[in-house]
């Protein structure tokens, strides 16, 4: 995969500045330029994919809808091991590292032979900034 160095470090940065947040493709586009210029769709969408296979990114699929977005993960955090909690209101993504919910993950695993995909799971709702 050929893809521009300076067009990925763009899309990483902006991604990793952003860690709280989830974006389309669409939103990429809109939001980061070289030079002023704006990244092809097409460039985008590989430097993605090849963000996602060396975990710099999640993608995550919205609800009732068949488009995805991605996430920056956090330099040295794994998103695998945790929920994530997204905010109706804002759009706020929380990394949710709780010893309840591993509890809970673990019951659902020995209870119900279930095995939860932390790095993909998101509980919707409402964030206390956005409740206020």
């Amino acid at each position: 995969m050929r893809t521009n160095t300076k067009a990925r470090e763009a899309i990483l940065s902006f991604l990793q500045t952003h860690t709280d947040r989830q974006f389309t493709v669409e939103d990429i586009a809109n939001e980061v330029t070289l030079n002023g210029t704006k990244i092809p769709i097409a460039t985008i969408y590989r430097t993605l994919v090849f963000f996602e296979e060396q975990k710099l990114v999640n993608k995550f699929i919205a609800p009732n809808a068949n488009r995805a977005c991605y996430q920056g993960i956090p330099q040295g955090r794994d998103c695998s091991k945790h929920y994530h909690l997204k905010c109706n209101t804002c759009g706020k993504l929380i990394h949710l590292d709780c010893d309840t919910m591993t509890t809970f993950t673990k019951h659902v695993a020995d209870n119900h032979g279930f095995v939860v995909d932390l790095g993909h799971t998101v509980l919707y709702g409402i964030c206390v900034d956005c409740n206020k």
